[in-house]
């Protein structure tokens, strides 16, 4: 059973004030000037690892390319004066799941299972549902806290979905073999060897120790639907690999022509 989603978005205040990426840099030295002193510090901070590892000049590398490759550190002033502390970590796990809720209840989402992840300056607070007992890969919904307990962010989904046409399915061993065909994806940032060695650290294999059939959130150009999948449980990691389950033949065309009755 496919379930639909008749949802649009339309564009917010800030997608309509910031045009491009100029506009975007001006605001954040207005509004957030301590957030550069940060990348500026953390800059720095790796600089001599980078420099390791290309023939760019640390001094001309770009800033945001910096931005994505750091973690962790103290802001410090460009100039290396006066040294600011860090950001306050959000809530704790048990404050962060009290203030999430009272919102996800009013959003129909009160007997989702939660996941936290404090970090700084805001504590995530991921909530997944079930759908007629089954499991749903994907289908999320996230609300940020800060140190106050302000709802600071949130992003997901209200509402029920509608159900739409049955379709025949596949085994999960047809599945499994399907999955292996798929490339594995790689981590966009090398991890540092925890040997000390130079490189990365090794990736470790996928241990797959269950499979389950759910449901997967996927997309139909801008129309998303919660497809019927084989959830594959992986060691050490709270998310499934994910395989559609729905018999191939009836997610395109076959190859005489002919579309399945």
């Amino acid at each position: 059973m496919i379930f639909g989603y008749p949802v649009s978005f339309p564009e917010d205040t800030c997608e309509r004030l910031v045009a491009d990426a100029a506009t975007a840099r001006r605001l954040v030295r207005e509004r957030c000037p301590q957030l550069l002193e940060l990348l500026e510090h953390r800059r720095r901070r790796f600089a001599p690892l980078l420099a390791q590892n290309s023939n760019t000049p640390v001094q001309q590398e770009s800033l945001d390319v910096m931005c994505a490759s750091a973690s962790g550190g103290v802001a410090v002033s460009p100039d290396g004066g006066v040294v600011m502390p860090p950001p306050s970590p959000g809530p704790s796990a048990t404050q962060a799941r009290a203030l999430a809720a009272p919102v996800l209840s009013r959003l129909g989402w009160g007997d989702a299972s939660l996941d936290v992840a404090i970090s700084a300056p805001t504590t995530n607070v991921i909530a997944r549902k079930n759908l007629d007992g089954h499991a749903v890969a994907g289908w999320t919904t996230t609300l940020d806290f800060d140190k106050d307990g302000k709802l600071t962010d949130a992003n997901g989904w209200i509402g029920a979905p509608t159900r739409g046409r049955a379709y025949p399915l596949i085994s999960a061993s047809n599945a499994y073999k399907r999955l292996l065909a798929v490339p594995r994806a790689m981590p966009e940032i090398c991890q540092m060897r925890k040997d000390g060695k130079p490189g990365c650290e090794p990736i470790p294999p996928t241990v797959i120790t269950a499979a389950t059939l759910g449901l997967a959130l996927r997309h139909d150009l801008d129309r998303p639907l919660l497809v019927p999948a084989w959830l594959f449980t992986v060691q050490g990691s709270s998310e499934p690999l994910v395989a559609v389950a729905v018999d191939p033949r009836y997610l395109k065309p076959p190859a005489s022509g002919t579309a399945p009755k």
